[in-house]
């Protein structure tokens, strides 16, 4: 199937009339999206704005969550001798200034 040359002048023409520009149209058309964006725009900052006031939007939920914690004394109270002996220890060094001598001389 060959098309003529004349043929294929006559589908740009047809074409032509799709792209015309028309800026009464144009104008309408662009004034109805800006108005429906903003309007959109509006509405979702509304939300945000009484989410935020409501302290609705960063809310976390509170996890009831009741562990029981079981110490064990034996070692509660070993690990409280051994702070208290770097106590003594401390304050025993800090008393006595105990100067050391360099071993490499």
């Amino acid at each position: 199937m060959q098309i003529s040359t004349q043929e294929f002048k006559n589908i740009g023409s047809k074409l032509k009339g799709l792209y015309k520009i028309n800026p009464v149209f144009h104008w309408k058309l662009l004034l109805v999206f800006m108005g429906v964006g903003f309007l959109v725009f509006t509405f979702y900052g509304l939300l945000i704005f009484f989410k935020v006031k409501n302290q609705t939007l960063f809310k976390e939920q509170e996890v009831q969550t009741q562990t029981q914690v079981t110490i064990k004394s034996k070692l509660l109270k070993n690990i409280n001798e051994s702070f208290d002996r770097k106590s003594t220890k401390t304050k025993s060094i800090l008393e006595n200034k105990y100067l050391y001598t360099d071993p490499s001389l």
